[in-house]
Protein backbone atom coordinates (compact mmCIF):
# COMPACT_ATOMS: atom_id res chain seq x y z
CA UNK A 1 0.00 0.00 0.00
CA UNK A 2 1.04 3.69 -0.97
CA UNK A 3 1.80 5.90 1.61
CA UNK A 4 -1.14 8.68 0.62
CA UNK A 5 -3.39 5.42 0.51
CA UNK A 6 -2.52 4.43 3.99
CA UNK A 7 -2.85 7.83 5.17
CA UNK A 8 -6.33 8.59 3.79
CA UNK A 9 -7.29 5.21 6.10
CA UNK A 10 -6.95 7.84 9.05
CA UNK A 11 -9.55 10.36 9.71
CA UNK A 12 -9.01 13.13 12.56
CA UNK A 13 -11.88 10.92 14.37
CA UNK A 14 -10.12 7.87 14.04
CA UNK A 15 -10.09 5.74 17.39
CA UNK A 16 -6.78 3.78 18.48
CA UNK A 17 -6.65 1.31 20.50
CA UNK A 18 -3.63 -0.87 21.94
CA UNK A 19 -4.47 -4.48 22.60
CA UNK A 20 -2.08 -4.83 25.65
CA UNK A 21 -1.69 -3.91 29.21
CA UNK A 22 2.18 -3.72 28.86
CA UNK A 23 3.88 -0.96 30.82
CA UNK A 24 6.54 0.02 28.26
CA UNK A 25 4.05 -0.11 25.24
CA UNK A 26 2.04 2.64 26.84
CA UNK A 27 4.99 4.67 27.47
CA UNK A 28 5.90 4.41 24.28
CA UNK A 29 2.61 5.24 22.64
CA UNK A 30 2.45 8.40 25.38
CA UNK A 31 5.71 10.01 24.59
CA UNK A 32 4.67 10.03 20.92
CA UNK A 33 2.11 12.22 21.74
CA UNK A 34 -0.99 9.52 20.84
CA UNK A 35 -3.95 9.39 21.50
CA UNK A 36 -5.49 5.80 22.31
CA UNK A 37 -7.35 3.98 24.70
CA UNK A 38 -6.39 0.83 26.14
CA UNK A 39 -8.04 -2.45 25.99
CA UNK A 40 -6.06 -5.92 26.98
CA UNK A 41 -6.10 -8.92 24.82
CA UNK A 42 -8.11 -12.00 24.82
CA UNK A 43 -5.54 -13.95 23.89
CA UNK A 44 -3.49 -17.61 24.80
CA UNK A 45 -0.54 -16.72 23.70
CA UNK A 46 1.24 -20.28 24.83
CA UNK A 47 -1.76 -22.23 22.68
CA UNK A 48 -0.93 -20.35 19.70
CA UNK A 49 2.94 -21.72 20.06
CA UNK A 50 1.86 -24.88 20.74
CA UNK A 51 -0.56 -24.55 17.83
CA UNK A 52 2.39 -23.18 15.45
CA UNK A 53 5.79 -24.82 16.86
CA UNK A 54 6.59 -26.06 13.61
CA UNK A 55 6.55 -22.22 12.14
CA UNK A 56 9.26 -19.99 12.15
CA UNK A 57 9.94 -17.55 15.03
CA UNK A 58 9.08 -14.76 12.83
CA UNK A 59 5.51 -16.39 11.68
CA UNK A 60 4.73 -17.33 15.57
CA UNK A 61 5.00 -13.74 16.43
CA UNK A 62 3.10 -12.18 14.05
CA UNK A 63 0.35 -14.47 14.16
CA UNK A 64 0.22 -13.51 18.16
CA UNK A 65 0.41 -9.88 17.59
CA UNK A 66 -2.55 -10.32 15.03
CA UNK A 67 -4.45 -12.82 17.10
CA UNK A 68 -4.42 -9.85 20.15
CA UNK A 69 -5.29 -7.21 17.72
CA UNK A 70 -8.09 -9.45 16.23
CA UNK A 71 -9.20 -10.29 19.68
CA UNK A 72 -10.38 -6.41 19.93
CA UNK A 73 -11.60 -5.50 16.66
CA UNK A 74 -15.03 -4.72 15.95
CA UNK A 75 -16.01 -4.90 11.85
CA UNK A 76 -18.07 -2.22 11.54
CA UNK A 77 -16.08 0.81 13.47
CA UNK A 78 -13.43 2.90 12.38
CA UNK A 79 -11.01 1.95 15.18
CA UNK A 80 -7.69 1.16 14.71
CA UNK A 81 -6.26 -2.29 16.91
CA UNK A 82 -2.41 -2.36 17.63
CA UNK A 83 -1.91 -5.58 18.56
CA UNK A 84 1.69 -6.81 19.26
CA UNK A 85 4.42 -9.59 20.64
CA UNK A 86 7.74 -10.26 21.44
CA UNK A 87 9.50 -13.68 21.65
CA UNK A 88 12.57 -14.74 23.14
CA UNK A 89 14.87 -17.27 20.73
CA UNK A 90 17.98 -19.09 22.67
CA UNK A 91 19.95 -22.60 21.38
CA UNK A 92 17.18 -22.27 18.62
CA UNK A 93 14.26 -22.52 21.18
CA UNK A 94 11.82 -20.41 22.12
CA UNK A 95 11.89 -19.02 25.99
CA UNK A 96 8.63 -18.13 27.02
CA UNK A 97 7.77 -15.14 29.52
CA UNK A 98 8.73 -16.53 33.30
CA UNK A 99 5.62 -16.91 35.53
CA UNK A 100 7.54 -16.97 38.83
CA UNK A 101 10.91 -16.11 40.66
CA UNK A 102 12.29 -19.90 40.32
CA UNK A 103 11.39 -20.02 36.22
CA UNK A 104 12.88 -16.51 36.14
CA UNK A 105 15.97 -17.91 37.99
CA UNK A 106 15.73 -20.95 35.37
CA UNK A 107 15.88 -18.81 32.27
CA UNK A 108 18.80 -16.64 33.16
CA UNK A 109 20.54 -19.61 33.99
CA UNK A 110 19.58 -20.71 30.08
CA UNK A 111 21.03 -17.39 28.99
CA UNK A 112 23.54 -16.86 30.98
CA UNK A 113 26.98 -16.03 28.83
CA UNK A 114 24.93 -16.53 25.73
CA UNK A 115 23.55 -14.34 22.70
CA UNK A 116 19.88 -14.47 22.44
CA UNK A 117 17.37 -13.04 19.97
CA UNK A 118 14.21 -10.74 20.71
CA UNK A 119 12.00 -10.76 17.38
CA UNK A 120 9.04 -8.32 17.40
CA UNK A 121 5.73 -8.27 15.44
CA UNK A 122 3.23 -5.70 15.52
CA UNK A 123 -0.01 -6.13 13.36
CA UNK A 124 -2.19 -2.76 13.13
CA UNK A 125 -5.83 -4.12 12.21
CA UNK A 126 -8.68 -1.94 10.84
CA UNK A 127 -11.82 -3.80 10.23
CA UNK A 128 -10.46 -6.88 10.59
CA UNK A 129 -8.44 -6.54 7.92
CA UNK A 130 -4.54 -6.08 8.24
CA UNK A 131 -3.32 -2.81 7.48
CA UNK A 132 0.10 -2.78 8.77
CA UNK A 133 2.93 -4.94 10.50
CA UNK A 134 6.17 -5.07 11.27
CA UNK A 135 8.68 -7.39 12.21
CA UNK A 136 12.03 -7.20 13.77
CA UNK A 137 14.79 -8.65 15.13
CA UNK A 138 17.37 -7.81 18.05
CA UNK A 139 20.44 -9.69 19.19
CA UNK A 140 21.24 -8.70 23.16
CA UNK A 141 24.47 -11.11 24.67
CA UNK A 142 23.66 -11.72 28.62
CA UNK A 143 26.97 -11.48 30.33
CA UNK A 144 28.10 -14.37 32.70
CA UNK A 145 26.40 -14.30 35.52
CA UNK A 146 27.20 -15.91 39.04
CA UNK A 147 24.17 -17.91 40.87
CA UNK A 148 24.77 -15.30 43.76
CA UNK A 149 24.16 -12.67 40.72
CA UNK A 150 21.62 -14.14 39.82
CA UNK A 151 19.71 -13.97 42.46
CA UNK A 152 20.55 -10.88 43.63
CA UNK A 153 19.16 -9.35 40.19
CA UNK A 154 15.99 -11.18 40.96
CA UNK A 155 15.67 -9.78 44.65
CA UNK A 156 16.21 -6.14 42.80
CA UNK A 157 13.90 -6.51 39.70
CA UNK A 158 12.21 -9.38 40.40
CA UNK A 159 8.58 -6.96 38.51
CA UNK A 160 11.13 -6.33 35.16
CA UNK A 161 11.57 -10.65 35.74
CA UNK A 162 8.20 -11.01 35.21
CA UNK A 163 6.96 -8.43 33.54
CA UNK A 164 9.70 -8.76 30.17
CA UNK A 165 10.21 -11.89 27.55
CA UNK A 166 14.33 -11.35 28.37
CA UNK A 167 13.63 -10.89 32.48
CA UNK A 168 15.07 -7.40 31.84
CA UNK A 169 14.54 -3.57 30.56
CA UNK A 170 16.90 -2.94 28.63
CA UNK A 171 16.54 0.79 29.35
CA UNK A 172 17.73 -0.11 33.00
CA UNK A 173 20.14 -2.39 33.17
CA UNK A 174 21.94 -1.45 36.58
CA UNK A 175 24.25 -4.46 36.92
CA UNK A 176 25.44 -3.81 33.06
CA UNK A 177 24.79 -7.13 32.27
CA UNK A 178 23.28 -6.45 28.26
CA UNK A 179 25.04 -5.69 25.07
CA UNK A 180 23.47 -4.62 22.02
CA UNK A 181 24.76 -6.79 18.82
CA UNK A 182 21.86 -5.77 16.87
CA UNK A 183 18.39 -3.91 16.50
CA UNK A 184 17.30 -0.24 18.06
CA UNK A 185 15.81 -0.12 21.30
CA UNK A 186 11.98 -0.38 20.11
CA UNK A 187 13.10 -3.53 18.73
CA UNK A 188 14.62 -4.79 22.31
CA UNK A 189 11.45 -3.22 23.79
CA UNK A 190 9.37 -5.23 21.80
CA UNK A 191 7.23 -2.56 20.07
CA UNK A 192 8.91 -1.22 16.79
CA UNK A 193 6.12 1.12 15.84
CA UNK A 194 7.74 4.70 15.14
CA UNK A 195 7.69 4.22 11.33
CA UNK A 196 3.82 3.67 11.26
CA UNK A 197 4.44 6.63 14.01
CA UNK A 198 5.10 8.72 11.61
CA UNK A 199 2.98 7.76 8.75
CA UNK A 200 -0.11 8.06 11.26
CA UNK A 201 1.25 12.26 12.23
CA UNK A 202 0.92 12.76 8.30
CA UNK A 203 -2.76 12.53 8.33
CA UNK A 204 -3.58 15.76 10.08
Amino acid sequence: MKEQEFVKLFTSSTKIILASNSNTRKKILQASNIEFDIRPHKVNEEEIKRKNQIKPPQNIVFEIAKAKALSQTLTNTEEIIIGSDQILVCDGKIISKAKSKDEAREKFQKLNNKMHRLISAICIIKKRECIWKKISCAEVFLKKMTTKMINKYLEENLEDALECVGGYKIEDDPMQLLTVHKGSLEDIQGFPISEFITLYKKRK
